[in-house]
């Protein structure tokens, strides 16, 4: 009994070794599984890794090279500025336009606009200058000083380029003060030529050395000018008016203004500004001279020659205001009864009248 005991003890012992040795090959499987999933998951993600720092790595490389390309680009000055894609805003060169070419950045500009061509900037300032040296120059978009530095020059050169400086600030001011002062002495000579022409030579004279001299500094030279501005009274436009208005109510004036077919407007004289103002001014210079030629002609008895002279400018004015107005109502009923006609066209020219075509589509 106990033999076979023993036997079947050991058997069992064996087949319960197998059963372990079947559970532990089956978890090692199952680990081996699990490992194997595992290890194809990081299979699986690594290569994603891979991927972007591939991805990341090209566009490093890319962007490496658009740095390398655009330092390639650029050019750098005497100071160590770099210029990059620049622009030059006077002759609009660019970088790859003229690579050797110094650039310059002068003022307060921005961009690409900021710089400039050495050579185009001393060109543009050789004419804004127009060789005075002394002459400020800004820039025309930021309206910032350049700085400009000379050498050093001799002083005597300093010297006269001050005096240069100096003459060219007060030529306008003794430009205007050297016209008033013959624009003065014009118009003193003029009242002292009108004054001797209207009383005489010998009483002209003798008058203007009585007077006080600075009354006679005074009131000579303001002679042209009063001259001037009564020339310059509508006297003749304001009494034409007036007969165009009240004209047919006088009983003693046969020829009264006639019924007009339309109110023409007042216009000037049919010349230009220039020619107006140029004819008034000889006007008022000829008046003493005209006034004088009148008096001896129509007023010889009269004494003394200021009062003929007097008499002869009044009378000359009259005349010359009738003769005026008589023109000036003229040429107003003119323009008042123009008739403007239709046009007729030739019947050898194959044209046809407006109004005749008008008649024959009716």
């Amino acid at each position: 009994m106990s033999d076979s005991e023993d036997d079947h003890q050991g058997l069992s012992d064996e087949n319960t070794d197998e059963v372990s040795d079947a559970e532990v090959y089956e978890d090692v499987v199952e680990i081996a599984s699990e490992t194997a999933m595992s290890s194809s998951q990081l299979h699986h993600i690594v290569p994603e890794e891979d991927v972007d720092t591939g991805n990341n790595s090209s566009r490093g490389a890319s962007s490496v090279g658009r740095n390398e390309q655009q330092v390639s680009q650029k050019t750098t000055t005497d100071t160590g500025t770099e210029v990059g894609l620049a622009t030059c805003w006077v002759c609009f060169a660019t970088v790859e336009d003229e690579p050797t070419a110094k650039w310059l950045r002068p003022c307060h500009c921005r961009g690409t606009s900021k710089w400039v061509h050495e050579a185009c900037l001393q060109r543009w300032i050789d004419e804004k200058q127009k060789g005075n040296s002394t002459t400020k120059v800004h820039c025309p978009q930021c309206e910032a000083e350049y700085i400009i530095v000379f050498p050093s020059g001799s002083p005597l050169v300093k010297i006269l380029e001050g005096v240069d400086s100096w003459l060219l600030s007060i030529s306008p001011y003794c430009a205007g003060i050297g016209f008033c002062i013959s624009v003065y002495w014009c118009s003193w000579m003029f009242g002292f030529l009108t004054v001797v022409q209207v009383m005489g030579l010998r009483e002209g004279t003798e008058a203007i050395d009585k007077a006080d001299p600075l009354v006679a500094m005074i009131m000579l030279p303001t002679i042209p000018y009063m001259l001037i501005l009564g020339r310059m009274i509508p006297w003749d436009q304001y009494l034409l008016r007036v007969w165009r208005r009240h004209g047919n109510k006088l009983p003693f004036v046969k020829h009264t203004p006639v019924a007009y077919a339309r109110e023409p407007a007042e216009g000037g004289d049919g010349a230009d500004t220039v020619k107006s103002g140029l004819r008034l001014f000889l006007g008022a210079m000829a008046l003493p001279t005209m006034a004088t030629v009148c008096g001896k002609i129509f007023f010889r008895s009269v004494k003394p020659n200021w009062q003929r002279a007097f008499l002869g400018g009044i009378f000359y004015i009259a005349v010359k205001g009738v003769v005026k107005i008589y023109y000036k109502q003229g040429q107003y009923e003119r323009q008042a009864n123009r008739v403007i006609l239709d046009f007729h066209p030739r019947e050898e020219e194959g044209e046809v009248p407006l109004v005749q075509g008008l008649e024959d589509e009716v």
